[in-house]
């Protein structure tokens, strides 16, 4: 200014010390966004660090967890195994079952057919039984289990069976007693005729029964062992449930974790060049901060002799004082 204008540009006191003020101002400003601009480089180098630290640990969960899944579907795969081998025998089972409760039906009808006509056939004696103990009032009902009447008893009986003279109704004008007695004959002579009959198919119900008893039994053995399968059966596929509920989660897991992997490799990818101009710029704001203070403590050892005095103008109370 001076060698161009030829003229003396004077500051006032008050000027200079505005100019100060401003300067220690506009340093304390420039100073806190270097810091601030260092401190966000800083944090984005440690996010990105964390980062890194945390894709190592997914990557060795993953890693962990792959041996996981493949054991979990080992044995799903194995007990789906089983379970199909249990259902095909439970199948065959329900097959015999199933003979073996039509053939018991069967059986069972054949019985009852037979007993059917048993009851039948001695429904036809009974009439006279009960005719006979009315009239004896000696008779019981026990009577009627005599089967085994002697073939010649019956023999010598059928002459006065057919004899018009051996009427009950007859008889029954002369003695009431003998009335009786001939009721009883006649109605023993009928449950013999019936007995004949009966005899054979009561023998046959006999058999019927027993080979009835027979099958019931076979097809109770057959109907146990088949609840023992089915329950096997409910109990493999409780354990399959769990086993795929198991494997369905730890996919599940393996998906997110090869999700977070994904969107943390795309992460640090995006931000591999800006991770190396952030750790260039904080440590270039790092060596500027340092060089401030370094220049600041180098005046002070200069100028220490001249008794050199800090002064600020924003805090320090005798500031114009001591200038």
């Amino acid at each position: 200014y001076r060698k161009q204008h030829r003229r003396f540009f004077y500051v006032t006191p008050t000027s200079y010390l505005q100019l100060l003020e401003g300067y220690s101002g506009l340093l304390l400003r420039k100073r806190q966004e270097v810091a601030a601009a260092r401190r966000r480089y800083q944090t984005g180098l440690h996010k990105l660090a964390a980062t890194e630290a945390s894709v190592q640990g997914m990557q060795g969960e993953l890693e962990a967890l792959q041996p996981q899944l493949m054991a979990s579907s080992q044995e799903t795969e194995a007990l789906m195994q089983v379970i199909t081998h249990q259902t095909a025998e439970a199948d065959k089972v329900k097959v015999v079952v199933q003979a073996d409760e039509a053939s018991a039906k069967l059986e069972a009808a054949k019985v009852k057919a037979i007993k059917d006509e048993c009851e039948a056939d001695l429904a036809q004696a009974l009439p006279a039984f009960n005719a006979a103990i009315k009239a004896l009032d000696t008779l019981t009902k026990n009577d009627i289990s005599e089967d085994n009447i002697a073939p010649e008893v019956i023999e010598a009986l059928q002459p006065l069976l057919k004899s018009n003279d051996f009427q009950p109704a007859k008889i029954k004008k002369v003695s009431q007693a003998a009335f009786g007695l001939c009721s009883w004959v006649r109605a023993m002579d009928t449950y013999n005729r019936v007995a004949k009959v009966v005899g054979p198919k009561r023998a046959k119900l006999g058999e019927a029964e027993v080979q009835l008893g027979v099958v019931m039994r076979a097809l109770a053995s057959k109907q146990a062992e088949l609840a023992a399968v089915e329950a096997k059966l409910a109990e493999l596929g409780t354990q399959l449930d769990a086993a795929k509920a198991k494997k369905d989660g730890l996919e599940a897991e393996v998906a997110l974790c090869e999700e977070k992997l994904d969107r943390a490799h795309k992460l640090i990818g995006g931000l591999g060049g800006e991770k190396v101009r952030w750790t260039t710029a904080a440590a270039e704001l790092g060596h500027l901060y340092d060089h401030l203070g370094q220049a600041n403590k180098w005046i002070r050892a200069m100028e220490a002799q001249n008794k050199l005095v800090v002064l600020k103008p924003a805090t320090d109370p005798n500031y114009l004082r001591t200038l």
